[in-house]
């Protein structure tokens, strides 16, 4: 298949040609400069320009990129086009404007949809049988979905801390699932190990510079739609989707559709948060695109709280009418949390998905659990979990590259989660630390046993 219209590049200029990423080995990393690869896309401005279309069909974005074969075997379920929502304090008299990009409008209810559509496309055009893609949850479920409606077999791997709501999705789409991996790197590895192995097709997004592309035209149809944003905010895990919507606005500015490029703001879990998958980084990880854009468009990092989190799901639920999942109020929190009141200003956060995929949230709002904090089981067992194994190792103690190997299996938490609460229990004396041999020890004192046995029977009432 030629592909003499599309070029993989790095940030550091170098190119190779369009149909190396037909090949089955997954092309992702520059082979002279090991940075990540994308494929750029500059648009047509007259089909762009801000106001006069108002709808921009997602395949239609593609056709200067993409060669026609593209689009008489395209997969599709109706991908992208989803509304711009106007947020309700503009109607308040607001200064400043902000926007929604509300992607669950999407057929499985995730921007995720866009860059599946293109992905299993592609392996349909190169006549795989079979889809491989590592993913926490919402690209999974994508990929499922379409390669159900390709007649092909998608396997789908995962870490055990897979969100139940997506885990049904991928079932329901007939997807085989892997999710018995203690973390995403070791399930990122297998799902590419045997994909290279079988010869099936590579739909991870970050093994498919395509799945970038894919959702460039996020930007593309917020600026058709009559925005042309000063600030986008958005979550970020790998990194890959913030470079995507940079990349989508900075081809705009290319092309000449708009005169600016908007400042990227990327929302994080801040260190202290427990494990939520979408906001992890893997070794995989595409953060030098990521922190590209965000340097070249002057914007920021901003680390959001879980109670942060939780108040964001809420207050967008109740004001505006949107109810997402946690790693999609991220950036609505970083909103809060960031935005001045200036005006004129234009504001679009990026809503990636739907909050009914995340049963734990749902469970949480229907039995009215405290808004303050909807992880607090999870930091109460967690932190019962550390006390619990400085109580068995007694006066020996533990350092905490062991404690979080011991419960890890039963508590899918980062090392820096564990070594965090040890850190704050230690200012409250409920642990003692002690250097040896160039390790921190941590015992339990008595004030901890006093702790440990209250955290023991308050965890009874969850």
């Amino acid at each position: 298949m030629q592909m003499e219209k599309l070029e993989l590049r790095c940030w550091d200029d170098h190119v190779l040609p369009g149909e190396r990423i037909n090949s089955p080995d997954a092309l992702f990393r520059c082979p002279t400069c090991d940075k990540n690869l994308y494929i750029q896309n500059i648009p047509d401005p007259s089909t762009l320009d801000a106001g006069k279309r108002g709808n921009l069909d997602f395949w239609d974005g593609l056709k200067r990129v993409l060669p026609p074969v593209f689009f008489q075997e395209r997969v599709s379920m109706g991908e992208g086009n989803t509304k711009l929502v106007e947020s309700t304090e503009n109607q308040a008299g607001a200064s400043d404007l902000v926007y929604f990009k509300d992607e669950s409008q999407n057929p499985t209810r995730s921007y995720r949809d866009r860059a599946a559509a293109l992905l299993v496309t592609h392996a349909k055009i190169l006549h795989c049988k079979e889809v491989f893609c590592a993913s926490t949850g919402n690209m999974g479920a994508s990929v499922s979905a379409y390669a159900a409606r390709a007649g092909l077999v998608a396997r789908i791997f995962s870490d055990k801390n897979i969100d139940i709501g997506k885990k049904a999705q991928v079932k329901t789409y007939g997807g085989v699932l892997f999710d018995s991996y203690p973390s995403m790197n070791d399930a990122m590895d297998d799902c590419l190990k045997q994909q290279l192995a079988e010869g099936g097709y590579q739909a991870t997004a970050e093994f498919n510079p395509l799945s970038m592309l894919a959702q460039t035209s996020i930007a593309h149809e917020i600026v058709a739609a009559g925005v042309v944003p000063d600030e986008v905010y958005i979550s970020i895990g790998n990194g890959g989707t913030l470079f995507s919507l940079w990349q989508g606005f900075n081809d705009l500015h290319a092309s000449g559709a708009i005169a600016s490029v908007p400042k990227m703001i990327g929302a994080s879990l801040s260190a202290e948060g427990q494990r939520i998958s979408p906001l992890m980084e893997s070794k995989y990880s595409q953060r030098d695109l990521m922190e590209l854009a965000i340097k070249e468009s002057g914007g920021e990092k901003i680390e959001i709280t879980e109670g942060e989190i939780t108040s964001a799901i809420s207050t967008l639920a109740r004001t505006e009418g949107l109810f997402v999942e946690p790693a999609t109020a991220v950036a609505y929190a970083a909103l809060k949390k960031r935005a001045t009141r200036e005006s004129s200003v234009k504001r679009v956060v990026i809503l990636t998905g739907t909050g009914l995929k995340a049963l734990n949230v749902i469970d949480a709002l229907i039995n009215r659990v405290s808004s303050s904090d909807l992880f607090v089981r999870t930091k109460m067992n967690l932190r019962l979990k550390i006390l619990e194994q400085l109580q068995h190792a007694r006066s020996a103690g533990l350092h905490g590259y062991k404690i979080h190997a011991s419960i890890f299996k039963e508590i899918q938490c980062t090392k820096q989660a564990v070594y965090h609460n040890l850190k704050l229990m230690e200012e409250k004396n409920f642990v003692t630390s002690k250097d040896e041999q160039g390790r921190t020890i941590y015992n339990l004192t008595e004030k901890g046993e006093e702790v440990l046995k209250l955290l023991s029977r308050l965890v009874e009432l969850f």
